[in-house]
């Protein structure tokens, strides 16, 4: 399986005009005027357009319980600097941690959550505030000089010494604009609030910013640092540089908090935390994840000017797909499904699952076919958009399947070619039998055919 790098943005960006990889080495941290802001023309062309984009995750598998169910927990109970009781450690870029001593006997808990996001806690900047990220380590505050972050025990659960690497980008996953390491930091019994300075004086004016905050080992180099490395991520919101201080973007959220019979969604910062039910040979399977909202926002804006092939071609050079493959390919495990041809079954169910929409209903286009980041955020999708998701994962490592899109009239489906002898309904291409597969409705199997395209002939594409 190839060595999937999750922090290529944080110390190696993208060119986007050459595909080359550019080095942007991390400065030294000796002290904050040794580390000068990358310029203007580091990162934008003279005609303002990126030069470096942001490389980072789309997805992260979450456990089933969410954050709300770890009230009781005392081991994830973060103490807050502000209340001056309990054992704060406050870590900032370049020095070592130093810990105020409080009452040890005391138990010590988090405030409740504000209600308004942007209440003044004390500093300028903006704070977040959502249970979701209570409980784990996320950015605590962000302004235009230095970001935040709360870093609990328990993420990252080693022993050994971490480092909090922020990166500062026009969003979504736009051109790098700053970047800064802290020094090392070892959460013990009690969270440890790490500060990262950071300088926005080369961010264009106007132009909408995240930053991406990830904790890795500190002897990891962030440039080449995998999925293995990675003990905690977080995006925020996108925001705007206003007169010194930072604001959010309006109407940046795409989605409200919904729920129905397959799903759930809650909008977080810097994403969505989404959970899927459904039933696989007889068995209940729920599937809880984040979807970064800036992966869902890249996605469309990218060129439709393609074949629906192509879209599939696209998500497994440059996309989603590995990673949505290798997130599924998890979920499977977790719920039960250990099996090569079950954890087939179970992607199916997941595809199946979401909810079968018009692309006139839910974009407003008589004709709009999504990339899977789309889909996956969206929860909802027409046959063209499950089929692109289903052929992208089942190609992808680490299930490793061929598969083509098929196109009987007025419809579209999966062929996949089966490693062994199977019993199904197939189509012949290019010598081959591809199972057809069904991933608009639930309950069709690999190989099972409505009866209107029984007798009809398809269009098939590879991919």
């Amino acid at each position: 399986m190839r060595r999937r790098r999750l922090l290529g943005a944080l110390s190696a960006s993208l060119a986007a005009t050459s595909g080359c990889l550019t080095r942007i080495d991390t400065p030294s941290l000796q002290g904050e005027d040794s580390r000068p802001p990358l310029a203007r023309e580091d990162f934008v062309s003279e005609d303002g357009t990126t030069q470096r984009e942001v490389v980072m995750p789309s997805v992260s598998l979450l456990p089933v319980s969410t954050a709300a169910d770890a009230v009781a927990d005392e081991a994830r109970v973060a103490p807050t600097p502000e209340s001056g009781t309990g054992n704060v450690t406050n870590a900032t870029a370049g020095n070592e941690s130093t810990t105020t001593a409080g009452n040890e006997s005391t138990p010590t808990t988090v405030d409740p959550p504000v209600p308004a996001r942007d209440r003044d806690f004390g500093k300028r900047g903006l704070y977040v505030t959502d249970d979701f990220w209570r409980y784990r380590t996320h950015v605590h505050r962000y302004a235009v000089d230095e970001v935040t972050t709360t870093v609990f025990p328990t993420e990252p659960a080693t022993d050994a010494p971490v480092k909090v690497v922020v990166a500062a980008s026009a969003y979504p996953r736009g051109g790098l604009v700053d970047i800064a390491s802290s020094g090392p930091v070892r959460p013990e019994s009690s969270a440890a609030r790490v500060t990262v300075p950071m300088d926005l004086s080369a961010a264009p004016e106007g132009v909408p910013l995240q930053y991406a905050a990830a904790v890795v080992p500190e002897t990891v180099d962030p440039s080449d640092a995998g999925r293995e490395d990675l003990y905690a991520l977080m995006e925020t919101d996108p925001f705007v540089v206003t007169d010194g201080h930072v604001e959010r973007t309006p109407g940046a959220k795409q989605f409200q908090a919904a729920s129905g019979p397959a799903f759930e969604r809650e909008p977080v910062e810097g994403g969505y935390v989404q959970t899927l039910r459904g039933r696989t040979n007889g068995r209940e399977w729920a599937v809880s994840y984040l979807a970064f909202e800036s992966a869902y926002a890249a996605a469309t804006r990218r060129s439709r000017g393609r074949r629906r092939a192509e879209y599939v071609s696209f998500e497994l050079l440059e996309g989603a797909a590995n990673e949505i493959a290798e997130f599924l390919y998890e979920a499977a495990e977790n719920n039960g499904f250990t099996g090569e041809f079950e954890r087939i079954q179970f992607a199916l169910s997941f595809v199946q699952r979401l909810p079968y929409v018009p692309d006139d209903v839910s974009t407003g286009y008589d004709d709009y076919t999504k990339f899977i980041m789309e889909t996956l955020t969206s929860l909802k999708g027409d046959c063209e958009d499950t089929s692109i998701l289903f052929a992208s994962i089942l190609e992808s490592e680490p299930f490793n399947y061929d598969a083509v899109l098929l196109e009987p009239p007025g419809h579209m489906g999966v062929g996949l070619l089966m490693r062994s002898e199977f019993d199904g309904f197939a189509y012949i291409h290019d010598g081959r039998q591809y199972y057809y597969v069904e991933t608009t409705t639930e309950g069709w199997g690999i190989g099972q055919v409505p009866d209107q395209y029984r007798d009809s002939k398809a269009t098939i594409y590879d991919v």
